[in-house]
């Protein structure tokens, strides 16, 4: 096998699994290989540390820090439901000591978060997100990391899961042996207390008595104290933020198993306004996040996983819980519930109903 470095953590990680030795199971390369790609570029790695850290530090949110952080769960779900995404560690943690010193830490007061340091061994970290099969708010996300320069993989032995919406979490969470709440250690906000936030097993299935006599899985806990506050501020805004896309198709590869194998095709993220405007650019995303509360009532909603023929007028029949279209269109239901910041306020909607009559002639 090559030893040359693959241009992604997700090609380090498949060539990892590949390989059967190392410290991504070999259980992780279907859905390595299956999910929809994104990789974020030096600059949206930067601004990434804008979106997680940022709403956490005016001090004119203090007391609204737990507040902040269920809405980011609430608006937090997945553009597909097998998504990967990365980042360059070393460029987010070098803007956060830029902006916020070793104080950008101290927001949290959890005594397990390390503090950045500019000589982090770690250099990419990567999110394989998978939606739950039977319920469209619930989430899993599991940690890669390169543990060295060397491009060694790590996959970390439980996962992060939340639920976007009221329903409890629908996997065994794993029961932690410490004071801190499962939420609160996630996402890194003191006083953020959710049941529909914890430690899970990941998709490839792990015992979970085994992992609470780890110590292994502690420190792991300890070091990523708030990674999930990242995920969430990404996926809360992403449809928010002035990015582009820009498709990457791999021209080479490497051999694994007896076999030539080609590096993964992947979109790259990138952000399309200069460094000084990141303040503002975040501050506008996160609005949306921290609106007034109101009340959204049921309501039909395409399905944007399955958009049929567009050229197709639709006609719908029932499926299940969902409609369908002959040509692979679907439309799902959406249940009331309320969405924003209560403590900005609460809107309540009146819907008058009317109809058109004909003026006789």
């Amino acid at each position: 096998m090559s030893k040359k470095q693959p241009p992604t953590l997700l090609d380090a990680a498949v060539r990892e699994s590949l390989r059967g030795d190392g410290f991504v199971s070999p259980k992780f390369t279907q859905p390595l290989l299956n999910a929809r790609k994104f990789v974020l570029d030096e600059p949206m790695s930067e601004f990434l540390s804008e979106l997680s850290h940022g709403p956490f530090h005016d001090a004119k949110t203090l007391a609204r820090r737990p507040v902040i952080a269920e809405q980011m769960r609430i608006t937090a779900r997945l553009p597909h439901a097998l998504t990967w995404v990365e980042y360059d560690a070393r460029a987010l943690k070098r803007h956060t000591l830029q902006r916020w010193g070793d104080g950008s830490y101290q927001s949290t007061k959890l005594p397990w978060e390390s503090k950045p340091s500019e000589e982090e061994t770690i250099a990419r970290i990567g999110w394989l997100l998978e939606q739950h099969p039977k319920i469209e708010n619930a989430f899993r996300c599991t940690v890669f990391a390169t543990a060295t320069n060397e491009g060694d993989v790590l996959a970390f032995p439980f996962s992060f899961a939340w639920v976007a919406g009221e329903e409890p979490l629908p996997w065994n969470t794993l029961p932690l042996l410490t004071h801190e709440a499962p939420s609160m250690l996630a996402v890194g906000i003191m006083g953020y207390l959710s049941p529909r936030v914890g430690y899970v097993q990941s998709m490839i299935g792990h015992d979970l008595t085994e992992l609470i006599r780890k110590e292994s899985t502690y420190t792991l806990i300890r070091d990523f104290v708030g990674e999930l506050r990242r995920v969430w501020s990404l996926l809360s805004t992403l449809g928010d933020l002035p990015i582009v896309f820009k498709e990457v198709r791999a021209a080479k590869g490497y051999v694994a198993k007896g076999r030539y194998r080609k590096y993964s095709n992947y979109s790259v993220i990138t952000l399309t306004v200069p460094a000084t405007e990141y303040r503002v650019v975040a501050k506008k995303a996160l609005a949306y996040v921290r609106r007034i509360a109101h009340h959204v009532r049921g309501h039909w909603r395409k399905d944007y996983r399955n958009r049929g023929n567009a050229a197709c007028e639709h006609h719908w029949e029932a499926a299940g819980s969902h409609l369908q279209c002959r040509c692979g269109a679907r439309k799902l239901w959406i249940t009331e519930h309320t969405r924003g910041d209560a403590s900005l306020g609460f809107r309540l909607h009146d819907y008058k109903i009317t109809h058109e009559h004909e003026t006789p002639q």
